[in-house]
């Protein structure tokens, strides 16, 4: 009798979940990043970023949202070497961010709040140096001599549904440091030597998002 009423209720649960996990939705996503680094860059600096999400809805105003997108983060690094000098760091990761959300259905609308941890891998990277004593600028293109490609993080903030569209602003933390002082060392007079010896101790990009996305 129990394992009936056992069997009884794993089957009531499966088919209550089936059919509430139909309430999803492929859609598209993208929108501004503002990022810098935490007692390092001047101010934040403007990127973006776009792909492509899925969203699950769940019971009692819960959903989950993965997504994979690219993203560019950036920032500004002045006098990094010398007084006049700077340094702007730009790097794109394909991110895979996955968005747990919790809020009230209000019919029209549903506003909510929103936890996403994210992982990511660096796919390319610009790097320009300008140094005041030379007036000369210097840019190298997808060196990652020492630099951490693999990403993880975590992102808070809240967000509102209105119809098919959803906004969320977010501020986010990249955990780990951006340069390893144990990788590989660049050329000593290379500028990305010199932004390597400026962004250590723990440092990494970090910063507001706004995401729109349209689920289908």
């Amino acid at each position: 009798m129990k394992r009936f009423i056992m069997v009884i209720a794993l089957c009531a649960v499966t088919f209550w979940s089936s059919n509430t996990l139909m309430a999803r939705g492929f859609g598209i996503t993208g929108g501004a990043s503002f990022t810098g680094l935490k007692d390092v860059s001047s101010g934040m600096t403007t990127g973006y970023h776009a792909g492509l999400t899925y969203k699950f809805k769940l019971p009692f105003g819960f959903a989950i949202q993965p997504s994979l997108m690219y993203h560019m983060k950036s920032s500004l690094v002045e006098d990094a070497y010398q007084n006049g000098s700077s340094l702007d760091l730009k790097t794109g990761y394909l991110e895979l961010p996955v968005s747990f959300q919790w809020g009230p259905d209000l019919i029209l609308f549903r506003p909510f709040l929103d936890v996403t941890p994210f992982v990511g891998y660096g796919l390319n990277n610009k790097l320009s140096g300008y140094s005041a004593a030379s007036d000369k600028v210097v840019v190298e293109k997808n060196r990652w001599d020492g630099m951490n490609r693999l990403e993880y993080g975590l992102g808070l903030g809240v967000g509102i549904d209105i119809w098919k569209f959803q906004v969320i602003g977010r501020y986010n933390w990249n955990f780990g440091p951006l340069f390893d002082a144990e990788g590989d060392l660049p050329d000593a007079d290379s500028v990305l030597e010199s932004a390597r010896s400026s962004i250590l101790d723990g440092k990494n990009f970090g910063g507001l998002t706004l995401t729109v996305a349209f689920i289908f």
